[in-house]
Formats: C-alpha cells, sequence, structure tokens
C-alpha cells in the first residue's frame, strides 16, 4: 500500500492530458510484489489502457480502477487512477514500459529485482489499516478496515480510535474476529470497520492507528502503529445543486396509508407516511419531504422518526415522516408526486427515487337520499309506453311534486345547518365570559379540598379530584399565555385523570376518547401549531380549546354523557 498517493495536477492546457505513475518502491527481492499506481486526467472520459506490456517481465496479480469527475474554472475533468500489483518474472534491471491513455503516454519507469529474500522473521503482532475508495466526493462515504494480526495469545489488547478534524466517523458493525494466513503463518485477527464521510473537498491524512498489548503471560508487552493513511474528497460534480448534494450507494422512498382510499368523505382523516431508505449516507442528512396543505386537504406534520443500523456491515439509515390529513372539500383530491434526487457513488450518476402523484375521491359527508319517483311520473311513463300523447298537464304536476318533495327536506337542512351555528357561536361566547369564573371556582374547590375534614374512604378520592384541579389549572395557564407546547404536555396530563382505566398514549387517544368533533378540530391546530409553525400567518391563541375542554370538564362533573356538539 503506498505511503502517499499523488495529487491531480493541473492541465496545461484544455486538450492535454495528464498523466503520472509511480511505484511504491523501486527496488526489492525477486520473490515480493511492489505496487504501482498510474493517474491520468483528461477533459473527455478515458478508457482503460492497454497493460499487455507489464507482462514481459512481471505477473500482474491484481488490477484496479477508480474514476471520477470534477468540475475547475468552468470545466468539466475526468480523473482515474488504476493501482496494479507486480511481481517480477526474474532478477536485474526490469523495465516499465510507456503506457498509453488517449493520446498521452506515461514516462517509463525502471525496477531492480534482487535475489530472493529469505523467509522473513516471524512478526507475532501487526497492524493493517487500509481504507476505500482512496479518491470520493464530499459527505460521501469512505470504509476504513482496521486489523490486528497475532500469532500468539494476548491477555490484553488495546487499539486508539481513528480521528480526523473535518471528517465524521461512525464505527460501522461490531468487532469480526477471524483467521487469515499471509506468508504461509497463520494468524489471528481482530478486525474494526468505520466509515467516514469528509465534510469538505480537499485531501486529508488520518494519523496512524496505535496499538498496546501484553502476552498472555503478561511478560511481553507489545507496541506497534500503523501507517498514516491518506485519502481525498472531491467537490460535487457541476450538474449538481450543492443544496440538494446527498450522496448514497442506494436510495429508496416509498409511501404508507392507514387505510384504504376509497370510500372517503369530508371529515374524514388520512395518515400518510413516507418511508425514506438509504445506505452509507447517515440518517440525519436524509432530506425532510415538505408536504403542503392543498385544496380540500389540511396536513398536520408529525415529529420525524430516524433510525440507523449498522449490524449487516453497511449504514442503513431510515427516516419516516408522518402526515395527518383533514378532507375538509367533496370531489377529487391530488396529491403531488414526490422525487429526491441523490447521487449514486457506485456507479457515478445521478438518480431519483419518486413517489408518483396519487389522488382520491372525496364525498360529501350527506349525500341526499334519492326520493321514489311521483305517482304522476310512473303514470307518464306508462302512457308513453303505448303511444304518444299530449303530456303538458301531467309535467305541469310532475314538476310541482318533485319541487314539493325535495324543497321542505332542503329548507329543514339548512335551518337545522343554521340553528347549530348559531348555537354554537354562541355557546363559545358565553363560555370564554365564564372562563375566569371557572378558573376560581376550581381554585376554590382545591382549597376546600385542603381545609374539608376527611371522612372515612374517601381521602383517596379527594387526592384525584385535586389532582385533576391542579392539571386543570396547569392547563389554563398554558392555555392563557397561548403556549402549544405546554398546551399539549398539560392537556395530556389532565386527560390520563380524566380518564384514568384508559392508556392515553398521545393527543389522538384524547380525540378518540372525548368524541367531540370541535375538540378534534382544535387539538389538530395545535399539533400543526407545534409541528409546522412556518406555516402559521397568525400565532396560535389557546381561548378556544380551553373553552371546549371546561365544557367537557363540567358535563363529566355533571354525570351527563358527553355530547357531540
Amino acid at each position: 500500500m503506498l505511503k502517499h498517493l499523488l495529487p491531480f495536477l493541473l492541465l496545461s492546457s484544455a486538450a492535454q492530458a495528464q498523466i503520472t505513475v509511480e511505484v511504491d518502491h523501486k527496488q526489492g527481492p525477486a520473490n515480493q510484489t511492489f505496487e504501482m499506481v498510474l493517474e491520468a486526467e483528461q477533459r473527455q472520459p478515458i478508457s482503460t489502457p492497454d497493460f499487455s506490456g507489464l507482462e514481459k517481465d512481471f505477473r500482474i496479480l491484481n488490477n484496479s480502477k477508480n474514476s471520477v469527475s470534477n468540475f475547475r474554472g468552468g470545466k468539466t475533468y475526468y480523473n482515474s487512477r488504476w493501482t496494479i500489483r507486480l511481481r517480477p518474472k526474474r532478477t536485474g534491471e526490469l523495465k516499465i514500459p510507456a503506457i498509453r491513455v488517449g493520446s498521452e503516454r506515461s514516462r517509463a519507469l525502471s525496477y531492480t529485482a534482487t535475489e530472493e529474500a529469505p523467509p522473513a522473521e516471524e512478526i507475532p503482532v501487526f497492524l493493517d489499516v487500509t481504507i476505500s475508495p482512496e479518491l470520493n466526493y464530499t459527505r460521501s462515504a469512505y470504509v476504513l478496515s482496521v486489523k490486528l494480526l497475532f500469532d500468539a495469545p494476548l491477555s490484553s489488547a488495546q487499539l486508539t480510535e481513528p480521528l480526523l478534524e473535518g471528517v465524521r466517523i461512525e464505527q460501522l458493525g461490531s468487532q469480526l474476529n477471524y483467521s487469515e494466513t499471509r506468508n504461509d503463518q497463520n494468524y489471528q485477527v481482530i478486525e474494526q470497520r468505520y466509515i467516514l464521510f469528509p465534510l469538505s473537498s480537499k485531501r486529508y491524512r488520518l494519523p496512524p492507528i496505535e496499538f498496546t498489548g501484553l502476552s498472555a503471560e503478561g511478560e511481553i508487552a507489545y507496541n506497534t502503529s500503523s501507517e498514516a493513511i491518506e485519502f481525498e474528497a472531491l467537490e460535487p460534480p457541476p450538474e449538481i445543486n450543492p443544496r440538494t448534494w446527498l450522496a448514497a450507494t442506494e436510495l429508496r422512498v416509498e409511501q404508507q396509508w392507514d387505510k384504504a382510499l376509497q370510500n372517503l368523505r369530508v371529515g374524514d382523516t388520512l395518515v400518510r407516511t413516507l418511508i425514506i431508505e438509504a445506505h452509507n449516507t447517515p440518517a440525519d442528512w436524509l432530506p425532510n419531504l415538505h408536504v403542503a396543505s392543498t385544496e380540500g386537504v389540511s396536513v398536520y406534520p408529525q415529529a420525524p422518526k430516524i433510525t440507523q443500523e449498522t449490524d449487516t456491515g453497511t449504514l442503513v439509515s431510515r427516516k419516516e415522516l408522518t402526515y395527518k390529513l383533514l378532507l375538509t372539500k367533496a370531489g377529487q383530491v391530488r396529491f403531488p408526486a414526490i422525487e429526491i434526487p441523490w447521487w449514486d457513488t457506485i456507479r457515478d450518476i445521478q438518480d431519483t427515487s419518486r413517489i408518483s402523484s396519487t389522488s382520491v375521491d372525496v364525498e360529501n359527508f350527506l349525500q341526499p337520499i334519492s326520493s321514489p319517483p311521483a305517482a304522476s311520473e310512473v303514470r307518464n311513463e306508462t302512457t308513453d309506453s303505448n303511444g304518444p300523447t299530449n303530456d303538458k298537464p301531467n309535467e305541469s304536476k310532475t314538476g310541482q311534486a318533485t319541487t314539493a318533495s325535495s324543497s321542505p327536506w332542503l329548507a329543514w337542512l339548512w335551518a337545522t345547518i343554521a340553528i347549530i351555528c348559531a348555537i354554537g357561536w354562541t355557546l363559545t361566547w358565553s363560555r370564554l365570559k365564564r372562563l375566569s369564573t371557572e378558573q376560581n371556582n376550581a381554585q376554590s374547590l382545591a382549597a376546600s379540598l385542603k381545609e374539608a375534614p376527611t371522612p372515612p374512604g374517601t381521602l383517596q378520592q379527594r387526592d384525584y379530584q385535586l389532582e385533576e384541579t391542579n392539571a386543570f389549572n396547569r392547563l389554563s395557564r398554558a392555555c392563557s399565555i397561548n403556549d402549544p407546547e405546554r398546551t399539549a404536555e398539560y392537556l395530556l396530563q389532565w386527560a390520563k385523570l380524566t380518564w384514568p382505566e384508559e392508556p392515553i398514549g398521545d393527543l389522538a387517544d384524547i380525540e378518540f376518547y372525548a368524541q367531540n368533533p370541535t375538540l378534534t378540530y382544535l387539538i389538530r391546530d395545535l399539533e400543526h401549531s407545534i409541528y409546522s409553525p412556518q406555516d402559521n400567518e397568525d400565532p396560535w391563541q389557546g381561548d378556544l380549546i380551553l373553552s371546549q375542554i371546561t365544557l367537557i370538564r363540567r358535563k363529566l362533573k355533571s354525570g351527563r354523557t358527553l355530547e357531540v356538539s
């Protein structure tokens, strides 16, 4: 492995290629291998060179390639690096010929192969540290492998953790234990892998990893360190918007609904969950998908859930974005398509993960029931079947019958809606007016509970009533200062005391057990103000939700069944 990898040099002209070649050492025993690195930079994509000229004096044991593109001075450049492991076929002065890359050639090198060296003295403990790839983009994944190889039992072993400023480093999976053979010698191996994310474009140098340990008997102390590791991070490709740059080896997005998208009516609710799963990018780098309210739908985003796992040796990140949807208008509702652009670091191309648009049909909350045909209509249809007649009088009667059957129904419907609205506004105004009186009564009740004598068997009930009163007072204060977060917190506390036998875990549970459409609407407005404050033109006000809670509380205390208002 090379101690130093050459950086790319600037081109002397737009059409000329930059080619460099280097070996990790220029002489060595004929029975040992060495590494040659060929780097090329051109304005056009680079094809694989012909390395057959090396086979005259060397055996090609391994050949790997790494390619990226970068943008400089308003121009795109293509960079390729070939790493080739060679073994001499004979001793003496050997020639590494010039290699053609496109229209340019590399310089020729010489290598001196000496007589075969005797078997190396057995090394009981050593480190092998590698990184892959050595060249990639900023905020892309590099995998660092730290191997400790030993052939003698150890009583203790300690490795330093990799640290590098400007690079995010996370442990990749658990420690691996296995055996490996090197130079005909068997070793026990302890391997730990890490995933690195450089945060800016430059060349990095990772300091050596150090090992300290003791033999099984504790008589021999081992101290060794690895070589420093170098790698380079490039700017994202020029065609990519830096604000949306997201690099991964795999990314997909899908959506889930809590119910079938059929037989929906105005006032129904849906829960839509968007799930983003990506490989080899941190979970907190996954984007937030903004699902805005559209005509006919009110959107209430919930707190996102993010997780990441490394058990499989790959960083698997997952982000769940949940939205509660309230259908407010009849007709066809369309949810636009969702797209996430990302860079595939394996194929080195731009890709897009997509959810297609979805449309649902929403019916009116109240659908009129079709009336049976009038008697005159039936008679007209019978007469028409027998032959043509003059039906104008009958047509007039039919129209009158239809109007008579539909008009009273519509009149009563609109009258009922008007009465309900008037009562609602009147109750809201009167409840706001009685709000301060209710709070004073609650405080008086708390004081009387403290001062009044406690009959046998009622102490637990009095304590419960005092807790409920204190919870309501805290809720009242949070509403009075228009604090949505504290209102949600104290509303949950009050609900758990109001329905002690029910599993109240969140605000949705309060909606279920209260069975109050007005409170449901106000709770969703509260959630919207907490999770999407940027969508609120006016600051949240707590008077209406407190007024509704006050009404519910009064009805529960009076022993009446909770009504739907």
